[in-house]
């Protein structure tokens, strides 16, 4: 699933597939995880459902990221974790760029049940020919942790399909990592058409 691909700078690793028109660029230190790692942790494509993963990559500052089998999102090691998420019916008449911010995580849910939510700095709304997104970050209260992530999304006019990259790790950690995170988002890249 995750591609890592040879790219002209010895200093960066590229993630991501041309099947779904997406990559994004992590340090060349950075880990990232193959399809059989993916499916261990629970990250693997189903697509069973009315909407669904169609692709997943993840890479991380450390393999450290791995606590007892699972994805440890709260810890001091920055990841990255891409999804691109095709919608059936029901959820395409539903679709808002305010909904792109629960595609990886359930910040409404997590509202709902009296966690904290809230966003660092303001949204940046991005149009991209026909794709339409917002890039955002926030520090979320979970029910397992207290977590800093930045995210950027995007969704083709159809509201048929969506492409999202979240960044993140601890608060302390966030902070701390807040450049290389950044350089993370902003390289993001959507190559598929938006109609």
């Amino acid at each position: 699933m995750a591609l890592s691909l040879a790219g002209c700078s010895t200093s960066a690793n590229y993630v991501g597939t041309t099947s779904q028109g997406v990559f994004f660029k992590v340090p060349k230190s950075w880990d990232v995880f193959d399809a059989e790692a993916l499916k261990r942790l629970g990250l693997a494509v189903d697509a069973a459902a009315n909407s669904y993963t169609v692709y997943t990559s993840l890479a991380a500052s450390s393999h450290r990221v791995i606590v007892k089998g699972s994805l440890d999102l709260f810890g001091a090691n920055p990841w990255a974790l891409a999804n691109v998420v095709s919608f059936g019916a029901s959820d395409q008449a539903s679709m808002s760029l305010e909904g792109l911010n629960d595609l990886l995580f359930p910040l409404d849910t997590w509202q709902q049940d009296g966690l904290s939510v809230q966003p660092i700095g303001s949204t940046t709304l991005l149009v991209k020919g026909s794709l339409r997104g917002s890039r955002v970050a926030f520090e979320a209260e979970t029910p397992s942790g207290l977590l800093a992530f930045e995210q950027v999304a995007y969704i083709n006019s159809p509201t048929d399909k969506a492409w999202d990259l979240a960044v993140g790790c601890s608060i302390a950690c966030f902070q701390a990592h807040r450049r290389v995170i950044d350089g993370i988002v902003k390289s993001f890249t959507v190559t598929a058409r938006g109609s």
